[in-house]
Order: C-alpha cells, then sequence, then structure tokens
C-alpha cells in the first residue's frame, strides 16, 4: 500500500503491485474477504492483476525530479 500510495503522491493516477501468495494469505478469511465460491472466484481474478508485461523493473530509484 505504500507503494501506491507514493506513485499517487507523485502524480499518477492509479498505482499497481500485483498481490502475491503472502498477499492472499493475509486476506484470507478476512472479515470484509469474498467467503466460499466467492473467495475462489476473487482470489482468480485477483491473480491476473498484474504491471505491464513490457514496464521494465528498477530495483533502485534512480530517477530525480528537476528544481524548479
Amino acid at each position: 500500500m505504500t507503494l501506491c500510495n507514493l506513485t499517487i503522491e507523485g502524480g499518477a493516477r492509479a498505482g499497481l503491485v500485483a498481490p502475491d501468495e503472502t498477499t492472499f494469505a493475509y486476506l484470507a478469511g478476512r472479515p470484509a474477504a469474498p467467503k466460499g465460491g466467492g473467495w475462489a472466484m476473487a482470489h482468480d481474478h485477483w491473480k491476473r492483476l498484474s504491471s505491464d508485461a513490457d514496464r521494465p523493473f528498477r530495483p533502485r530509484g534512480t530517477d530525480r525530479c528537476p528544481r524548479r
């Protein structure tokens, strides 16, 4: 969530970090999580969420904002 929040603060209109198995394990069984067959449908849908395949991954932030 922090990374998505930072993208918005940086001027983006949306931020997406694809969920992983740790995220799914955290959500499973939570009070607001889908139940039964709804969980399976949601899980399948969420697994399809991903970043653009052609976008490069940058492990370090090297971009600099121009000074005004």
